[in-house]
């Protein structure tokens, strides 16, 4: 029985790590682009939004971020994504063990921060997504760097 269940702890534990050594290549963007994302104001007649993750589990492993069923990039502990958005209503999704949705409603010249956690689950996590308010967001995006993943910055 003993050497069973060590078999089966090791192939989880192999299966587990397997799954996050392909998410475990994020680098932050450079210092400038870093600064001037995190100084960056609406574009004229839009939103900006900021998805940080400031949190410590599952740091190496990263976790794309859907817009409106479109991937903006990819965070993983420590980092942030933005992107602008049009006036109205937007869906904000993120994928772990389970799948986390957020519906936002922005106005132009709004910054939103968004918060993308991670909790222990059983391969990728469970995710989940929080609205901040702007102090809270500000504090939670001066923690994190810019995400080389994110699409705004291409």
């Amino acid at each position: 029985m003993k050497g069973r269940f060590f078999t089966l702890s090791v192939f989880f534990i192999s299966l587990s790590l397997m799954a996050g050594c392909v998410s475990m290549d994020f680098k932050p963007a450079s210092d400038r682009l870093d600064k001037k994302a995190k100084a960056l104001m609406p574009a004229r007649g839009k939103a900006l939004v900021y998805v940080v993750r400031p949190g410590f589990i599952g740091k190496p492993f990263g976790r794309d971020v859907i817009v409106n069923g479109k991937k903006i990039g990819s965070n993983c502990g420590g980092y942030f994504v933005y992107f602008m958005a049009r006036p109205g209503k937007h869906t904000i999704k993120t994928v772990g063990d389970n799948t986390a949705k957020l519906s936002i409603n922005v106005r132009k010249g709004e910054i939103c921060f968004i918060e993308q956690i991670v909790s222990p689950g059983f391969l990728k996590g469970i995710m989940s997504l929080k609205k901040l308010n702007s102090t809270e967001g500000r504090k939670k995006l001066e923690e994190c760097k810019l995400s080389s993943k994110c699409r705004a910055i291409r």
